[in-house]
């Protein structure tokens, strides 16, 4: 066979051998692809380089990216504060940063948690004016019965929303006050503070928790309950492991402890008094290996 031949039919066979694959193909039903499935966490960085996707906004105050369930952003209050004039005619000041108690409680329980945050001022308040700020902070967020109080001077609000508490207190900037008579507001002019922070809810459990054992180790070693302090580092629905301390941060002493819920109580059973017995510790009080590994039980 000549060498023209054998070309002209090696490019039949190839012509021909694609065809076929062709009509195979052209039946076959692809699946569609999910477009949903291309949105990698990661790829949707806004102009700040945050990730959204991951939770992360911009914040202006602190000039980073943040996640708000994990850190306090001035901003949120700026934009609060903005609202608030906006429905009241109140115009707050920014007086910069402040630290204030949140009270945290659950049935006869109580204790109180420090917030670090930002406050804003303004004073010559009408009373009118500062119900119509109070109305707002009622109608859109949500009012905490502990941190809430009255007397004859003012008094002060409690409201929390997702992960950021405030508190608001007004009080009469003038008062009369008479010889063996109550003190009295004179006038129709409030200062107005407002104090907002990060506070996440999910935590009052184990600030109460910490609390319920200060109180038990204050009563067995007679010490003011404002010289104990307790730090949980591991626990389920009915055991804790953690640390304790008594007295101040330079002289402190302390050590570990376990604690097990009996009948809904705590009842601290390791204190740092003598080494754990551990068979007990997981036979009697069902405590396991991943509470008391390591630091109890190596």
């Amino acid at each position: 066979m000549s060498k023209t031949k054998i070309v002209a039919t090696v490019a039949i066979l190839v012509i021909l051998t694609g065809a076929g694959y062709f009509l195979s193909q052209k039946d076959v039903v692809r699946p569609a692809v999910d477009k949903q499935t291309e949105n990698i966490v990661g790829a949707d960085k806004d102009d700040h380089g945050c990730i959204g996707s991951a939770g992360y906004q911009w914040c202006d105050a602190s000039s980073k990216c943040y996640r708000a369930f994990e850190e306090f952003c001035p901003d949120k209050v700026e934009d609060l504060v903005s609202l608030l004039k906006q429905s009241s005619g109140v115009i707050l000041e920014n007086n910069g940063e402040t630290e204030f108690n949140w009270i945290v409680g659950q049935d006869d329980m109580m204790t109180d948690a420090k917030v670090v945050g930002v406050i804003y001022e303004a004073e010559g308040i009408k009373m009118a004016d500062y119900n119509n700020l109070e109305n707002y902070l009622n109608n859109n967020w949500g009012m905490d019965k502990y941190n809430v109080a009255d007397g004859v001077v003012g008094g002060l609000r409690g409201y929390y929303k997702d992960y950021m508490a405030c508190i608001v207190n007004f009080r009469h900037q003038e008062m009369k006050r008479g010889v063996n008579e109550p003190s009295t507001p004179v006038g129709d002019s409030l200062k107005v503070t407002l104090e907002c922070g990060y506070f996440n809810h999910n935590n009052i459990a184990g600030l109460l928790d910490a609390q319920a054992i200060k109180e038990i180790l204050s009563r067995k070693y007679k010490k003011a309950i404002d010289e104990v302090r307790v730090s949980i580092t591991r626990r389920d629905e009915a055991h804790l492991a953690g640390s304790i301390k008594f007295g101040a941060e330079e002289q402190a002493e302390g050590g570990l402890f376990l604690a097990v819920k009996i009948d809904d109580q705590w009842q601290v059973v390791y204190d740092g008094n003598g080494s754990v017995d551990c068979e007990k510790m997981k036979n009697e009080y069902g405590f396991t290996e991943g509470i008391l590994r390591p630091n109890f039980c190596d």
